[in-house]
């Protein structure tokens, strides 16, 4: 655990310094152009790091706090690829 963490926070409240970096890293959806993107990046964004967070399985995820699961599931795996966690990582320090 983290000793700089707000034992208060939920373990998807996130940092600043994680929303400050976090729109650069995001690789773009191939699907924009057809489809306007209607999904709320800051709640998929806690809802990945809600699970991540918390250990509990994708499935689990609570879809009225962070949207199906299945979509949550289907930013997370592009994003891991695109190695936008690791780059957040490094940067969440500077909160």
């Amino acid at each position: 655990m983290n000793p700089d963490t707000d034992p208060t926070e939920a373990a998807w409240e996130l940092p600043q310094g994680i929303w400050r970096h976090r729109e650069p890293l995001l690789p773009p959806q191939p699907s924009q152009e057809e489809c306007p993107q209607s999904v709320d990046l800051t709640r998929l964004t806690e809802g990945i790091f809600s699970v991540l967070c918390t250990g509990s399985q994708g499935q689990a995820c609570p879809c009225k706090r962070f949207g199906p699961p299945s979509t949550v599931y289907d930013y997370f795996r592009p994003w891991v690829a695109a190695g936008v966690f690791g780059a957040l990582v490094g940067r969440g320090a500077d909160r």
